[in-house]
């Protein structure tokens, strides 16, 4: 019976043990986790990509998906320069805003490509 309450103790402190670790791994995230996971980066993030979303949506409908590919991330460039410098005020060095920035608009294309070949086929079923 003794064995049993000082086990069950046990493993009582032992959870409640990993629970506050797992707790304050939530609460404390690593520098590089801080800054891109902010609700300020994330609002210049959506803001670039409704931007190029919007911008290829009207660059699709009067010229080539190529141009249009090519030309709506450049009309946007702005958007894009205010995520470069907000990571300027953080703690990374400048080549690894770079390729942050670079990660940005390459995801953003992407999802540019697959927006535009979405509207275009959903266009030509209706």
């Amino acid at each position: 019976m003794k064995v049993n309450i000082l086990s069950s103790g046990l493993i009582a402190f032992t959870l409640s043990f990993l629970a506050a670790g797992i707790h304050a791994n939530e609460k404390t995230l690593p520098p590089s986790q801080q800054l891109t996971d902010s609700s300020l980066f994330l609002q210049h993030k959506e803001k670039y990509t409704k931007c190029v979303l919007e911008k290829a949506e009207a660059f699709s409908q009067v010229t080539e998906l190529d141009t249009a590919f090519k030309y709506a991330p450049i009309a946007c460039r702005r958007d894009l320069l205010q995520i470069k410098k907000m990571l300027i005020g953080g703690p990374y060095k400048i080549e690894v805003i770079d390729q942050l920035v670079e990660s940005v608009q390459e995801g953003v294309e992407i999802d540019m490509v697959n927006h535009i070949f979405t509207n275009k086929i959903k266009a030509a079923r209706h």
